[in-house]
């Protein structure tokens, strides 16, 4: 219920959610909008903005190839959550499976700036106005069923850390994130001033 009245149930309500924050008083989401009634409709994955009050759709953009329904069970990928960042003024998100991060403006959804040499970024830290990322696909060597037989995007091989300024756009540093200097998925964060991550050594 809300105000009194309540909310008219949607098809979103039985979709799958990929990934889901809130900042600024709005609700910024990444769905499945295709479809429930047979398992084999293609997704339509979308980043869906609300307010975070009434539950209003402000806006949506589309997601270009993502995550397939049809991968095997708990085949991953994992990331695919912590491609998705917002606070008051900005949401940082990757517009597709091997798409580069995208700032986008939390009022209206409009590209406000789109990052070179990002592409297949897996991992979106934001912390104290600096964006921590980690670029390049971690799994370069999976093989199956899935997205892997339904043209996936061309997974880069090179991989990397890096840190750009969310006031200038500009990179600070990178560091190589393969081989004998590989860093783990889901293993980067910041805290007290100091950046983590989970390497193989």
């Amino acid at each position: 219920w809300v105000s009194g009245k309540r909310w008219a149930r949607s098809h979103e309500e039985f979709s799958t959610i990929s990934a889901a924050v809130t900042a600024g008083g709005r609700l910024f989401y990444i769905v499945d909008q295709s479809p429930n009634a047979y398992i084999s409709f293609n997704p339509t994955w979308k980043l869906v903005a609300r307010d975070a009050h009434n539950g209003l759709k402000l806006w949506e953009r589309d997601i270009k190839k993502w995550n397939d329904h049809m991968r095997q069970f708990r085949s991953g990928p994992a990331h695919l959550p912590r491609r998705l960042v917002a606070v008051d003024d900005a949401v940082y998100v990757t517009l597709g499976l091997g798409a580069p991060l995208t700032k986008l403006d939390p009022m209206t959804g409009n590209t406000l700036h789109t990052y070179e040499d990002t592409e297949w970024c897996e991992e979106i830290v934001l912390y104290e106005d600096v964006l921590y990322l980690l670029v390049g696909s971690s799994e370069t060597r999976r093989f199956g069923d899935g997205l892997y037989e339904k043209g996936e995007p061309r997974m880069r091989m090179e991989r990397f850390l890096v840190a750009i300024d969310t006031k200038t756009n500009e990179e600070l540093w990178r560091k190589d994130a393969k081989g004998e200097d590989y860093i783990m998925p889901l293993g980067v964060a910041c805290s007290d001033g100091r950046l983590f991550y989970h390497g193989i050594q």
